[in-house]
């Protein structure tokens, strides 16, 4: 089983390399270890309910490098962007944020 991205209208899917060059996947914070960890991402991602709940986190759900700040995890920027358009942890996020481009300093 290959590795897809759930966050927004992400295609970084590994059954196609072509989208995924340079590209990591990052598990999902499980619901039994850590269920409010995994609320906040859920929410970050912006699907819909029906498609991206706690009910249904896997193993094998995962967001890609391209969205987060630091193109993994960090001590400084532990979630993934927001989805929506705006970030609901820091208060607000570039249009490059949002289309999962970021710029390095």
């Amino acid at each position: 089983m290959g590795k897809r991205c759930c966050w927004g209208a992400c295609d970084s899917d590994t059954t196609y390399p072509e989208r995924t060059e340079g590209v990591l996947f990052v598990p999902f914070p499980k619901p039994k270890r850590n269920a409010e960890k995994c609320q906040l991402w859920i929410k970050l991602c912006g699907r819909p309910h029906s498609v991206l709940n706690i009910s249904n986190i896997t193993r094998d759900t995962y967001v890609c490098s391209k969205h987060f700040v630091d193109g993994k995890p960090t001590a400084e920027h532990p979630h993934p962007v927001d989805a929506s358009g705006t970030d609901g942890i820091s208060g607000g996020s570039s249009s490059n944020e949002r289309k999962g481009a970021f710029t390095f300093t």
